[in-house]
């Protein structure tokens, strides 16, 4: 998994150049980092649940499905609004037909669903989170709200054959790093996204795209010409979906 945040885009070729040392070194502190979030998520879930009638009379009650253990649970599901949405990342709400209310914390349920929105659960590190599902074609885009531990708001890229994500944060003021699984090395392709502080992260965001998205000349071209940009992930998703819509691609 990489998290982009001021995009410092290396290509295959310079990504081979690396020095070992460093992306091990980066990694390491990385984890020491990532071990620490979610400890401020856990005070702030118990906050809120404890004013659990509030909670529920500021969002509303619609039909959706809980996937846990290979099973789908029709039911009711709390949609947070206003202040309350960035809950939808770390628990769900449902009702059942008894008009009990349960709890659901992502690392219990694989993923919940209404008519209007799908969050799958994921998990860094021993820290678990629910992100969107909001574009699926040839490549899938999640997104993740800010939370107390982690305070960026982050997009997804699950890219065809790919294990990991790779994520982006489009907020340019924060930090960035690079983050692989403790049990092996990182891939070229991991490491074409190893990223470094930056300022021209207009410029490095073009180069990803160029790199990942090449085989939809029209997305690379808008990018490039800066018709699209960082803050118009979404859009350049549908776009790049679009190009494989009826095709045997």
């Amino acid at each position: 998994m990489a998290i982009i945040g001021n995009i410092d885009y290396l290509n295959k070729t310079q990504t081979r150049t690396l020095n070992l040392k460093l992306i091990l070194l980066t990694v390491s502190l990385l984890s020491i980092y990532n071990a620490s979030l979610g400890q401020g998520d856990k005070g702030y879930i118990y906050r809120e649940l404890k004013q659990l009638n509030t909670l529920i009379a500021k969002g509303n009650f619609v039909k959706g499905d809980i996937y846990k253990d290979g099973d789908t649970i029709s039911t009711q599901i709390l949609v947070f609004h206003r202040r309350s949405k960035a809950n939808a990342s770390l628990f769900c709400i449902s009702k059942n037909k008894s008009d009990s209310i349960i709890i659901h914390k992502p690392f219990e349920i694989s993923d919940y669903k209404t008519k209007e929105s799908h969050f799958i659960s994921h998990t860094v590190k021993r820290n678990h989170y629910f992100i969107e599902h909001i574009k699926k074609g040839k490549v899938d885009l999640y997104q993740r709200s800010s939370v107390p531990s982690d305070p960026r708001f982050l997009y997804y890229f699950k890219f065809p054959n790919e294990k990991n994500y790779i994520i982006i944060n489009p907020n340019t003021e924060t930090k960035t790093g690079y983050k692989a699984s403790e049990d092996r090395l990182p891939t070229d392709r991991e490491l074409a996204s190893f990223q470094f502080y930056s300022s021209n992260v207009e410029e490095k965001f073009s180069a990803f795209i160029s790199d990942y998205m090449s085989d939809c000349t029209m997305v690379v071209n808008m990018v490039k010409s800066k018709i699209y940009s960082i803050s118009d992930i979404p859009s350049i998703v549908s776009k790049y979906n679009k190009c494989f819509e009826n095709t045997d691609h």
